[in-house]
């Protein structure tokens, strides 16, 4: 009877984890489906500035800026502006 239980409490175990991994992956889902129906709603400028947001931050991922109050700085401090390039 004893590895009756221990074989149902492992079941239960394995059963709860494949539940919760499902239960994250739907919400992420939910989550990505959600944002995809955002981003297609942008209008073309809309859309033009979220991708140059988005190359500003792959810009800060290579100069290795956390904020973006780092990447102004560093501007500073290099003498580059907005209008200078």
């Amino acid at each position: 009877m004893e590895k009756t239980s221990s074989a149902a409490v492992l079941m239960m175990e394995a059963i709860e984890r494949a539940l919760a991994q499902y239960e994250r992956r739907r919400a992420e889902h939910d989550r990505l489906q959600k944002v995809s129906g955002l981003i297609a709603s942008l209008s073309a400028p809309e859309a033009e500035v979220f991708g140059l947001i988005v190359r500003g931050h792959q810009v800060m991922e290579k100069i290795a800026a956390k904020l973006l109050a780092e990447v102004l700085l560093i501007a500073a401090d290099i003498g580059r502006t907005a209008t200078t390039g």
